[in-house]
C-alpha cells in the first residue's frame, strides 16, 4: 500500500479527479495491451518483459512524473505570485486601518466640540474653538533686477625691431580703447500666498473670526461674498475686504468641520445657525464616523484572513 502511496505521490487528492492519473493509466494500458497481444514474429515472454521493463518505467517516467514536475512548477510560480499580491493587499489593509483610525479620532474629537459647545440660537454665541491655525495673506515678493552689457572697442598696436648680422630682435606694444554699455531691467514682485499669523479660530452662530499674535479676521456669514476650501485651508472673500485670506487648520477634519458650518450657515434663511442646526451638523458628523468605522471593519476583515493563512 505504501508502495502505491509514493508511486502516486504529488496527485490531486482524491486521485481519482486528477487527469494525470488517468493519462498514466491510459499508458499503463497501452503497455498491457501490448504485453498480450506481441508483434507478428516476437515470443510473448519478449512482449511481456519489453513491457514491464521497458514500457511501465517509460509510462511513469512520461506519463506521471514530468507532468506532475510541469504542474508543481507553475502551482509553486502561482503560489508565489498569490503571496506577493496578498501581503501588497495586507499592507494597503494595515495602511488604511491607520489611516481611518485616525480619521475616526479627529471626527471624534470634532464630535465631542460640538457636543460641549452652547446651543443657544442667540447672536453671537461662542459654537467651538479651534487652536493652532495659521493666517495667509497675498504679499509681495522679492522684486528683482536684471543686467545686461556690453564692451565694444578697438586696438592699435605696433612692432619695432633690430638686427645684427644673422641675429634681430622684434618687440610688439599696443593699446585697447573702447566703451562698456550697461542695461538695467526690473521685474515686478511677485505675489505669494504668505503666512503671517498664528492663532486660534473663534466661530460663533453669526460669523468666524481669527485671533493671532499680530492679527485679527472676522467675516460675518451675512457678508461673505464667496468661500472655499482645499485640503486642509479654506479661503474667504469678505464684503467691504481688500484681499481675500486663508486659514490654515491643523488638520483635514478641523478644515471640514468648519466648512459643514459655513455650508449651513449659507444655505439658512437668516445665515444664523439655529439648535436645528448644530444638530444637523452633528448629525452629520456621527455618520460620518459611522462610514468610516464599517470602512475600518472591512480592511480589518482583509487582515485577519492574510493572519489566519500565515499561521
Amino acid at each position: 500500500m505504501s508502495f502505491f502511496k509514493k508511486l502516486f505521490n504529488g496527485l490531486d487528492k482524491p486521485i481519482f479527479k486528477d487527469w494525470i492519473f488517468y493519462l498514466f493509466l491510459i499508458a499503463i494500458a497501452g503497455q498491457v495491451n501490448n504485453a498480450l497481444t506481441p508483434a507478428a514474429g516476437s515470443s510473448a515472454l519478449a512482449a511481456f518483459g519489453l513491457s514491464v521493463f521497458v514500457g511501465v518505467p517509460t509510462a511513469y517516467i512520461f506519463f506521471l512524473l514530468v507532468p506532475l514536475k510541469l504542474r508543481n512548477r507553475y502551482r509553486t510560480r502561482d503560489v508565489r505570485a498569490t503571496k506577493t499580491s496578498s501581503k501588497k493587499t495586507y499592507q494597503d489593509a494595515c495602511s488604511n486601518i491607520a489611516r481611518l483610525e485616525s480619521l475616526i479620532t479627529l471626527k471624534a474629537s470634532s464630535l465631542t466640540t460640538l457636543d460641549n459647545s452652547s446651543k443657544s440660537a442667540a447672536s453671537n454665541t461662542t459654537i467651538f474653538n479651534l487652536h493652532g491655525v495659521t493666517l495667509r495673506e497675498v504679499r509681495e515678493g522679492t522684486r528683482t533686477t536684471e543686467t545686461k552689457g556690453d564692451f565694444s572697442g578697438n586696438m592699435r598696436s605696433g612692432t619695432v625691431g633690430i638686427g645684427i648680422g644673422r641675429v634681430g630682435l622684434a618687440a610688439t606694444s599696443g593699446m585697447m580703447k573702447g566703451k562698456t554699455r550697461s542695461t538695467s531691467v526690473s521685474f515686478p514682485a511677485p505675489e505669494l500666498i504668505t503666512n503671517i499669523d498664528e492663532g486660534k479660530v473663534v466661530v460663533q452662530n453669526s460669523l468666524i473670526a481669527f485671533a493671532g499674535g499680530k492679527y485679527s479676521r472676522s467675516a460675518k456669514y451675512t457678508d461673505l461674498i464667496s468661500w472655499g476650501y482645499s485640503g486642509n485651508q479654506i479661503s474667504f472673500s469678505v464684503l467691504g475686504g481688500d484681499k481675500v485670506w486663508i486659514l490654515g487648520f491643523s488638520n483635514y477634519s478641523d478644515a471640514e468641520l468648519v466648512g459643514s458650518v459655513l455650508t449651513i450657515a449659507e444655505e439658512a434663511s437668516d445665515h444664523v445657525l439655529s439648535n436645528n442646526d448644530l444638530k444637523t451638523l452633528s448629525k452629520n458628523v456621527t455618520d460620518e464616523i459611522s462610514q468610516l468605522k464599517d470602512e475600518k471593519a472591512k480592511f480589518e476583515i482583509v487582515k485577519s484572513d492574510y493572519l489566519a493563512i500565515e499561521q
